[in-house]
């Protein structure tokens, strides 16, 4: 005896029956796989373009704030400046108050 047919529970002989049914099985197994690859590339699909969705939010985000911080800096710049015209123009107007004598 040769070892492939020493040993039965190595290759097993099946009935036309059997073959049918485990070619069947496969078969579903393989169309349960590929459905389940087209909802995940659908999911992967949805997930990109919410991905790029979010980067474009994001990007708006980014650029509103850029604003907002160029505006803060003028508007600091402005008032630095307004303070230091007052300063100049007051620097002469010290006002020293006439103090009246004690006791007296």
């Amino acid at each position: 005896m040769t070892e492939e047919t020493a040993d039965p529970q190595m290759h097993p002989v099946h009935s036309d029956d059997e073959t049918v049914q485990l070619a069947l099985a496969a078969a579903e197994a393989i169309k349960r796989l590929v459905a389940e690859r087209a909802t995940l590339r659908n999911l992967l699909a949805a997930k990109e373009a919410e991905v790029a969705r979010l980067r474009d939010h994001i990007g708006k985000i980014r650029d509103s704030y850029g604003r907002l911080a160029n505006e803060l800096a003028s508007q600091i710049e402005l008032v630095d400046k307004l303070e230091s015209d007052v300063r100049q123009e007051t620097a002469g107007l010290v006002e020293f108050r006439r103090s009246t004598p004690k006791g007296g």
